[in-house]
């Protein structure tokens, strides 16, 4: 049985019977664990398949062990789950910022959700940063534009941008179900790390001053390239790619394809129409020699969804190639 599943078993064992006195406090053991998480190996870098196992072999006692792309994630969950025998512990959590120019999988938003934390945390001499930062941030405006934009998008990405730790426990908790049966919640918690906001002895500056820095220093980057219209607008593929991951996380070739053309259609279908009905407004007051109702352009005057269907065909199979 896992070590975790032991102290959660002993714990609604100590719970359950009121007679039973918890453990005395156990000296020299670790109250404080430090996470630095690299980067997230996406389904697309596993392989062919999330199922293709891989293996680890422990140095010490050179024990080996096969784990997929599911055990994988699975462990990224688990691991907090770890308590010392004073049934206690606390965590300090950094992802570092190369993880930020890649696509975030839906999986992780939602490992998020449990073991991110918020901008509500962030200290005075960060929040008027963060806000600034949101507002001219390309990918929360990538994610605005596919209307899968929450505050826990913004939050996850300013951390993992900037490389900001925070510090996460959780607790044990009494409380009632639906039904107003007792039970025990596990309740999370995050603060912002303190150390950031200490002065350092030596430069009298606090220890996070090099992050505000940054963070100043993209914000007046992304302003400048936005001002100059120098912000390269993501690709329609990419556009897709991260739509699909936020619903799904296999995402084949022919899942790419697909809703690429349906997002083509759709907007060929919407403009023909807008451009239609702009014609059709200028005839009476501009152009006599028009007949109204009908488009200056005698070739797309009888577009028919036939037509729109075979114009996508054809885009279609250079979108094959393009991403083969």
């Amino acid at each position: 049985m896992p070590h975790y599943m032991r102290n959660l078993n002993n714990f609604l064992l100590i719970s359950k019977n009121r007679k039973v006195k918890p453990p005395h406090p156990v000296a020299n053991v670790y109250n404080f664990s430090k996470i630095i998480i690299k980067r997230i190996i996406s389904v697309e870098e596993w392989g062919l398949s999330p199922l293709k196992e891989k293996e680890f072999i422990i140095p010490e006692s050179r024990l080996s062990f096969k784990y997929n792309y599911w055990d994988y994630i699975d462990a990224l969950y688990k691991v907090f789950l770890y308590e010392n025998p004073n049934r206690k512990h606390t965590w300090l959590i950094k992802i570092c910022g190369n993880v930020y120019n890649d696509p975030i999988s839906n999986w992780f938003l939602q490992w998020w959700t449990i073991y991110g934390t918020s901008g509500k945390i962030l200290p005075d001499k960060f929040k008027p940063l963060y806000g600034e930062w949101i507002n001219i941030s390309q990918k929360i405006a990538d994610y605005i534009s596919l209307e899968q934009y929450s505050e826990e998008i913004a939050s996850m990405l300013f951390f993992i941008e900037f490389s900001i730790p925070w510090v996460w426990k959780r607790t044990p908790e009494v409380g009632y179900t639906q039904q107003n049966i007792p039970c025990l919640k596990r309740a999370t918690h995050s603060r912002f790390c303190d150390r950031l906001i200490k002065l350092d002895p030596e430069t009298k500056q606090i220890y996070g001053k090099n992050i505000l820095d940054e963070i100043q220093q993209k914000s007046d980057s992304y302003k400048r390239m936005k001002d100059k219209g120098e912000i390269k607008s993501t690709s329609p593929f990419h556009h897709i790619s991260t739509k699909l991951k936020m619903q799904k996380e296999v995402i084949t070739k022919e899942d790419l394809i697909r809703s690429y053309m349906e997002e083509l259609k759709k907007d060929l279908i919407k403009n023909l129409i807008t451009d239609d009905k702009t014609d059709v407004s200028m005839t009476g007051s501009s152009n006599e020699d028009c007949v109204a109702g009908e488009s200056q352009d005698p070739d797309m005057k009888d577009l028919s969804e036939a037509d729109i269907d075979q114009m996508v065909k054809e885009i279609e199979d250079a979108a094959r190639k393009e991403i083969k």
